[in-house]
């Protein structure tokens, strides 16, 4: 009977080293995974950060893009008006209705001596 006794307190103590062994190692192999974790998770974080950062980006470009198809949209309505296109022709090009005479206030002044 002694012997039986020793037996089995010998196979519990293996059992138990192995145990003890693979402990450490299941602790190390969830520490591995937790630090996985992190990482991807800061990775993650930080690409999202730049994704924002892109997208306020491309909305402030979108805003600026839109103001600027509505003024040559509003610019555009004005070429279609007959009084924009009138006065775009005296103003800058200097013509006039037939019949209308010209004064030039901006040439030298005569000498009056």
């Amino acid at each position: 009977m002694k012997n039986r006794t020793v037996l089995s307190t010998r196979g519990k103590s293996s059992s138990a080293k192995k145990i003890r062994v693979t402990g450490p190692i299941i602790f190390l192999l969830l520490a591995i995974l937790l630090i996985a974790t992190i990482i991807v998770f800061i990775r993650q974080q930080n690409a999202r950060a730049e994704l924002l950062d892109r997208q306020a980006e491309l909305n402030e470009q979108l805003d600026v893009i839109s103001k600027e198809s509505e003024s040559l949209a509003s610019q555009l309505d004005n070429v279609n008006n007959d009084d924009y296109i009138e006065r775009i022709a005296r103003d800058e090009l200097g013509m006039v209705r037939p019949g209308e005479v010209i004064f030039d206030s901006a040439s030298d002044p005569v000498d009056e001596r």
